[in-house]
C-alpha cells in the first residue's frame, strides 16, 4: 500500500536503530545497513520523514532478522523510549490520554480517540488516515508498552477492528 503525504518523525527511526541495536547489537546493525542500503546517518528526530520509508524500513527489518513480529517490538520499544512517559505517575487512563493528546504534535496524520469502557478496560480508536499492517502491529506494541508502563498489573492490547479488514478505522482494545 502507498500512503502519500503522511509523515512519521524521524525520532521513531531513531528509536528503530536502537531497537536494532539492542535485539541484535552493533554488528547486527551494521549487517542490515549493509544489507537493505538503509542508512541512519543524518537523520534527524525534528524531521519528518516519509510514513512509506518507514514501513519500507520495518518491512526490510522483518525480512533481513526473519522476525515476524517485529513491528510490535518496534513499538513497545518506541513506548518505553518516549519521554511523556518516563517518570510519570499517572494512572493508566491519564498515560493513554496524555499519549492521544501528544500524537499531532508527531504525526500529520491519524486522530487517536480514547474510550474508557470502565476501570483498566480500554480502547484506542486511530480514524482519518490510510495504514499498512505493519504499522497496525507497531500501534498495537506501542499502546502495550504504554499501558504496560511502571508496576500497575499486566495489560494485554487486541487489535478488534482494522482498516486493513475493512473497518472504517482501527480500534485496539487495552485490559488486564
Amino acid at each position: 500500500m502507498v500512503v502519500e503525504d503522511q509523515l512519521v518523525n524521524g525520532i521513531n527511526f531513531l528509536d528503530v536503530k536502537d531497537c536494532i541495536k539492542r535485539k541484535w547489537g552493533t554488528d547486527g546493525l551494521d549487517r542490515f545497513c549493509r544489507s537493505s542500503g538503509f542508512s541512519f546517518d543524518g537523520m534527524n528526530e525534528e524531521r519528518d520523514y516519509s510514513f512509506n520509508q518507514y514501513i519500507n524500513l520495518i518491512e526490510d527489518l522483518k525480512e533481513e532478522f526473519n522476525d515476524e513480529d517485529i513491528a510490535y517490538k518496534i513499538g513497545y520499544h518506541r513506548s518505553k523510549n518516549l519521554q511523556l512517559v518516563k517518570g510519570m505517575k499517572r494512572t493508566r487512563k491519564e498515560m493513554l490520554e496524555a499519549i492521544t493528546k501528544a500524537w499531532p504534535r508527531f504525526n500529520n496524520f491519524a486522530s487517536l480517540d480514547l474510550v474508557v469502557h470502565e476501570e483498566d478496560r480500554f480502547s484506542i480508536v486511530m480514524t482519518k488516515y490510510e495504514t499498512h499492517p505493519l504499522f497496525c502491529d507497531r500501534m498495537r506494541g506501542f499502546f502495550a508498552g504504554i499501558a504496560n508502563y511502571g508496576k500497575m498489573g499486566e495489560f494485554k492490547v487486541e487489535e478488534v477492528k482494522c482498516m486493513n479488514q475493512g473497518h472504517g478505522y482501527c480500534e485496539h482494545f487495552i485490559s488486564r
